[in-house]
């Protein structure tokens, strides 16, 4: 992934979390070519304004979610290795507002959702 890619689903990620929390959403929901959804109050609804996203999209949050995750000196694994032998990766993290996030990442028809 280039610096401009990992630059790009930083900022997106933040962005994401910083509406989630705004909406006081309880998930957000990625997948490719769909728009981001957020679940507020029980409800999962599109993100208004927000395109759809691509697979590359997904990909690049997906392995942003995954680096952060690993940032604490360990080695940050290689998305597809992880979801091969896995199948899926549990996550949690939090936002620059100290919320509090978790997260599952899959492959699903070859795609990362």
């Amino acid at each position: 992934m280039t610096d401009g890619k990992d630059h790009s689903a930083r900022l997106e990620l933040d962005s994401l979390m910083t509406e989630c929390v705004a909406l006081d959403a309880s998930d957000i929901h990625l997948a490719p070519r769909l728009a981001p959804h957020f679940r507020c109050q029980g409800e999962i609804r599109p993100a208004a304004g927000r395109p759809a996203l691509s697979a590359d999209d997904t990909r690049s949050i997906a392995a942003e979610l995954l680096a952060r995750m690993h940032r604490n000196g360990k080695a940050v694994s290689d998305l597809d290795s992880v979801l091969a032998s896995r199948g899926s990766i549990d996550g949690a993290m939090s936002s620059k507002e100290e919320a509090r996030f978790r997260f599952n990442i899959f492959s699903r028809q070859g795609e990362v959702s």
